[in-house]
């Protein structure tokens, strides 16, 4: 091949006939952040073939290249494609070569015509790293036999190391490099001033969040935000490394971490000719390259030189060249290695100004190229990137205004290096689809619905069992109320995992005691939870589970005999196996899982779970714990017919009841509640009321249990009433004939008292000799006066949780009314008083004395300067607090919230909130700079080592909010005793699975998880829960 056959025509050519993009837009902030990645790809696709007015029917094969999505992205690939009006006759695949994804799928597609299999195709490319990028990408864990080979060891180095390594051997400094991100900046700026970009993007009109007052508007995206004008090379170099202390490579001479989306559209010369189609382009040739891994970024000086060869060109024959700029590093050492000319690399500015959506950078990049060409009368250039593909573009007369003669058309060269590091960027998603299912069942005449669903269904149970247990817990002020979706989840899991695995059913049937830890699948199903972002999520955790749950299943030795199961755990398992609902046995007209869920019907239409039946008929501790719902009236009869055999096989065993009124219950069901429930009251031990929109209805049932109830029975009382609100609801029975010393003979042995949004009178028997005491969501009018709290806490000797929250303590007025006397708890562990009113606060802290030894605390701040903050700060000093939850600490200043940290020297657990703001300035509370230093310097390699204000810390939760890299570096090293630190919905900058890289060798437990609160759940080692109260 030369150049004069590169420039020629032939009907076997393959063209670009349409390249377009959507705008690039940050990640997490941007335009896109709340837009899904198969709408961008949608929008996208769409435009393409419109723009050109081509019949979707002529469209034979879309491949996108995408690096983060789940199950390698192809079914929303497939979704996107039908939904941008492609038929269901054409065909979607997606590839995956990291970053160069997206050129890939171009080549792919130009391959396909070449070897004459398609005459229309689309090569795209998408990536929300809002939605995927993260740690979670990451596997779990490799194999020690490929690991003993150093280069494979090579390939886990994170890529901002990979920057440094480069930067280092070839001798870049950081002022290169900050002086090639600037101009890249001063590039992109310029050419978005000028209106350049507008050719190429595709507007795109999406719903937004504004992050400040949680409004959802909605917008047109149409614009890239990632671009800065007035960036300067002396602006950069203030910025910190975000790698190494000694580094050079930041933020701002990396690329951006982005969403968006690209398209170019493919075809046969002759075939676009026919129909009419405009010619922009050529497709060349392509050339893929290997570099060492540790230095990965160094591939386009060597995939250049290769892709020339063989189209028979030299480097003076390309006008100019789209080199993706990953780092400035590689960019900067790729150009010098090649002797190109600096102005003709990225004419338009590059990945740092513009952003990198990992699988969109391929195919974005053509759409860019070819815009420019088209404006500068260009014609042949290059594409490259440190992974990818390549391609020619070809101009002819049908573009009016290049006015270029038909025989010099534009061409584009682009080019590819393939790095072998699988892993890196979250590429390994595909064991989804891997056919690491154990077990499908193959009954085909009742179970075809259920053959073939692969084995991910998994990570519903991961995310149920997860929530349910973290609902349990009795340190969040509306944990009860999460008891639906819970348990909603939960029976859905249970339906999906059992049409992917035999193991949890054959080990229940196994009456064998086995060596296996009991714990040890729970353990696993629950990590997965924590690298997930969705319940949809596959991440390695759930392959992990999967793994280890096909090796149990093969064991001659199955894992865990039922009465070693936990029993909540096994009531919600089997809770939707028990029954049959009224659909026939064989009933056809069975609704699909998707749309309505009948999981009661699906395993009595089967016999999977027969030996799990007779195993729990002959369980009583299985049926004690019963629930019922207040739903359709229909639902409702079935649920209380359940409820009598649930209590005839109890057989008399101490119950736990809990009733969700969802709905307003008429009288005549609460008549029927009634007689299912009056003859087993007297084996009434815990019950619950959740969920109750009726106050009258919640107070009918409370008077039915207190006229019907044994005196003394019941030990766990929970009212809930839905919702956040300040209420002002007593619970004062509604029949008159019930005295006093009746209702007291009820309440008085009560020891566990969770009330949310209602309360009994002040003085009431129900608030004696309590071990946990949860009250919240109270209006201020019908809060306890401080003499009527330290009354209540002084009649409970024994108390060990003491929860109050988003209410208030009133001063009452003192006069004519004894003076305040302090109380002592001597076996408080747990104070809890989130939320609370600053007098409530100086009003009870002073009084209260806990004398338990450790000390858990939970408080949310004031702004300062307030009463609240002396006397929170007076009450941590003078006691032992170990473990310490603070919310809101943005509204004390950074003096504030040190003034509270100095108070706690013995704090071992520390939890900050940051309310989805930064983080930093909070978090560099929990160190300070040595006396010698009283001013922090901008060069990393010079900022002094700090102090840890909490030298015991050893474990460090951060909830919320954004963090840089450096920071959290820098507190780490201040606490040498740190062993546990997690981040819960943090937005760590730059890069997470940078700091995640450097954590590894330093913390023993670092984890990153996306659990919305407050479903997150603290080790029980790091915070006691009041398990007496339990």
């Amino acid at each position: 091949m030369s150049k004069s056959q590169i420039l020629s025509q032939s009907p076997n050519d393959v063209v670009i006939v349409s390249a377009l993009r959507t705008a690039i837009t940050k990640a997490k902030k941007g335009g896109f952040k709340d837009t899904r990645p198969e709408e961008l790809l949608s929008n996208v696709l769409k435009a393409v073939y419109t723009s050109v007015k081509l019949d979707p029917k002529l469209i034979e094969d879309v491949a996108v290249g995408n690096v983060l999505p789940p199950g390698g992205g192809a079914t929303a690939a497939r979704m996107a494609a039908l939904h941008a009006g492609i038929p269901n006759s054409s065909s979607v695949y997606t590839v995956n070569r990291q970053c160069s994804s997206g050129l890939t799928a171009v080549s792919q597609i130009a391959n396909e015509i070449t070897a004459g299999q398609i005459d229309i195709g689309i090569g795209a490319g998408v990536e929300s790293m809002t939605q995927g990028y993260g740690a979670g990408a990451m596997p779990s864990g490799f194999s020690e036999a490929v690991m003993s080979n150093q280069e494979a060891v090579d390939c886990l180095i994170p890529m901002g190391i990979t920057s440094e390594n480069v930067a280092a051997h070839y001798k870049i400094n950081r002022e290169a490099q900050d002086a090639f991100a600037a101009n890249s900046f001063v590039k992109a700026a310029a050419a978005q001033k000028a209106g350049k970009f507008r050719s190429e993007i595709v507007p795109v009109k999406t719903k937004w969040i504004d992050p400040k007052t949680n409004e959802e508007k909605e917008i047109v995206v149409e614009n890239d935000d990632g671009v800065r004008d007035g960036v300067t090379a002396e602006s950069l170099s203030k910025l910190k490394p975000a790698f190494s202390k000694t580094g050079s490579t930041h933020a701002g001479n990396a690329s951006q971490v982005s969403d968006g989306a690209a398209a170019v559209l493919l075809a046969r010369r002759s075939v676009a000719q026919r129909l009419g189609l405009p010619i922009l382009g050529k497709f060349v040739t392509s050339a893929v390259v290997g570099v060492p891994p540790k230095i990965m970024g160094v591939g386009p000086a060597f995939a250049i030189p290769k892709v020339l060869s063989k189209a028979g060109l030299q480097l003076n024959d390309i006008e100019f060249f789209e080199i993706n700029e990953a780092f400035a590093s590689q960019a900067i050492m790729s150009i010098q290695h090649l002797s190109i000319p600096f102005e003709k690399v990225n004419p338009n500015g590059g990945a740092i100004a513009l952003g990198h959506p990992l699988g969109c950078t391929g195919a974005r990049q053509i759409a860019t190229a070819l815009a420019h060409a088209k404006r500068t009368k260009q014609r042949i250039f290059v594409t490259s990137m440190c992974i990818g593909s390549g391609m020619v573009a070809d101009q002819i007369e049908t573009i009016q205004d290049n006015d270029m003669p038909s025989d010099e058309p534009t061409t584009a060269l682009t080019r590819t290096h393939y790095d072998f590091r699988a892993g890196s960027r979250g590429s390994i998603r595909g064991w989804a689809a891997s056919g690491l299912c154990a077990g499908r069942f193959s009954r085909a005449s009742r179970l075809k619905d259920l053959a073939g669903r692969s084995s991910y269904q998994i990570s519903y149970l991961g995310v149920a069992i997860f929530r349910f247990q973290s609902c349990m817990e009795p340190s969040w002020p509306d944990p009860l109320q999460r008891w639906r979706d819970a348990r909603d989840q939960l029976d859905r899991a249970t339906h999906h995992y059992l049409e992917s695995t035999l193991a949890l059913q054959t080990a229940i049937s196994d009456p064998i005691n086995h060596s296996i830890n009991p714990s040890h699948l729970e353990k696993i199903i629950l990590e997965a939870n924590y690298d997930a972002s969705s319940i949809l999520s596959r991440t390695q955790s759930l392959k992990k589970a999967q793994f280890t749950l096909n090796q149990i299943r093969n064991l001659s030795t199955i894992l865990i005999p039922i009465n070693r199961l936990p029993p909540e755990l096994l009531f919600l398992i089997f809770h939707t196996c028990t029954w049959k609902s009224s659909c026939g046995r064989y009933d056809p007209s069975m609704p699909h899982f998707a749309q309505h869920y009948f999981p009661k019907t699906l395993f009595t239409l089967s016999h999977v779970c027969s030996r799990w039946r007779s195993i729990i008929v002959r369980t009583p501790s299985f049926w004690a714990h019963v629930s019922l719902k207040s739903s359709a009236a229909k639902d409702f009869i079935n649920s209380c017919k359940r409820l009598q055999i649930s209590f005839q096989r109890a057989q008399n065993l101490p119950l736990c009841i809990e009733f969700e009124g969802q709905t307003t219950l008429p009288t005549r069901s609460l008549d029927t509640i009634a007689a299912c429930l009056r003859p087993h009251l007297a084996n009434l031990r815990f019950l619950q009321l959740i969920n109750f929109w009726d106050h009258e209805v919640l107070l009918k049932f409370i008077s039915f249990w207190l006229t019907h109830g044994r005196p003394g029975a019941v030990r766990t009382l929970v009212v809930w009433l839905n919702g956040d609100v300040r209420r002002r609801y007593g619970l004062f029975p509604t029949n008159s004939a019930l005295s006093r010393q009746h209702i007291d003979s009820h309440l008085l042995p009560i020891r566990v008292l969770r009330l949310n949004g209602v309360h009994f009178d002040w003085d009431s028997a129900v608030y004696r000799n309590l071990v946990m005491l949860q009250v919240g969501s109270l209006h201020k009018l019908v809060s306890p006066t401080i003499h009527e709290m330290l009354d209540i806490l002084a009649a409970c000797p024994h108390l060990h949780t003491l929860q109050l929250y988003n209410m208030s303590i009133l001063d009452g007025g003192r006069s004519g009314r004894a003076a305040l006397k302090p109380v002592t708890l001597n076996e408080l562990k747990v104070l809890d008083l989130l939320h609370m009113d600053s007098e409530g606060l100086c009003l009870l802290l002073p009084m209260v004395y806990p004398h338990s030894g450790e000390l858990s605390v939970r408080v949310s701040l004031h702004p300062s300067p307030t009463d609240a903050a002396s006397a929170i700060c007076t009450f941590l000093a003078r006691n032992n607090v170990t473990r310490l939850y603070i919310s809101r600490p943005e509204h004390v200043n950074a003096r504030g919230l040190h003034q509270y940290l100095v108070a706690v020297p013995n704090l071992n657990t520390l939890i900050l909130d940051l309310g989805w703001r930064p983080g930093d300035s909070v978090l560099e509370n929990i160190t300070c700079l040595p006396p010698t230093s009283t001013t922090r310097s901008n060069d990393a390699s010079t900022l002094p080592q700090r102090i840890a204000t909490c030298p015991k810390l050893h474990t460090l939760y951060l909830i919320r909010g954004s963090l840089r890299n450096t920071t959290v570096q820098e507190s780490v090293l201040a606490h040498p005793h740190l062993r546990k630190l997690r981040f819960a919905s943090c937005f760590l900058e730059p890069f997470d699975e940078e700091l995640l890289y450097w954590l590894k060798p330093i913390v023993k437990d670092v984890r990153l998880t996306f659990i919305e609160l407050p479903l997150l759940q603290f080790d029980k080692r790091d915070w006691e829960l009041g398990s007496k109260g339990r």
